[in-house]
């Protein structure tokens, strides 16, 4: 099988992971979580928004593990004003990212990734892309299997 080629894999540590899910939508919910951290002064490295099954919202976000204190506070907050069906904190997330180049050009790079996710039986969080790279959220105990198994469908320099 050929490798698919790309730029590089970055990873980034020491984040904690926000999971919202299951809430009511309505305009403003998403902007006021975001908004919530932001007036806290606390950077948000990761967000994606879905919907459910039940036409509500769910939301993940990723920041610096040295603000999971705070997080957790300001998360208290936002559970009893949503009320949301779900609320997740993980402590120990990594956030990694497959980039081009080019990949804007190249079919089934998403796909290519959750293969080898399957494959290696890794859970992951969220994954997402974009016109040069593919993010996914995993759990720091499972980033060198992910390594692994990442380089078995693609190539990138060391």
């Amino acid at each position: 099988m050929n490798k698919i080629q790309c730029g590089g894999l970055i990873v980034k540590r020491g984040v904690a992971l926000i999971e919202v899910m299951g809430f009511e939508w309505a305009p403003g919910e998403a902007c006021s979580i975001l908004c919530e951290f932001g007036d806290a002064g606390i950077p948000l490295s990761y967000i994606s928004i879905s919907n459910t099954n039940d036409k509500k919202r769910s939301i993940i976000f990723c920041l610096d593990y040295k603000y999971f204190g705070k997080a957790k506070e300001i998360m208290n907050g936002i559970e009893k004003k949503l009320l949301p069906q779900k609320v997740t904190l993980e402590d120990k997330a990594v956030i990694c990212t497959l980039y081009g180049p080019h990949f804007l050009e190249k079919t089934g790079l998403a796909s290519e990734v959750y293969a080898s996710f399957c494959q290696a039986a890794i859970r992951t969080w969220s994954v997402c892309s974009s016109i040069n790279s593919v993010s996914f959220l995993i759990s720091e105990k499972d980033l060198e299997p992910t390594r692994k198994c990442l380089q078995t469908r693609f190539d990138w320099p060391e």
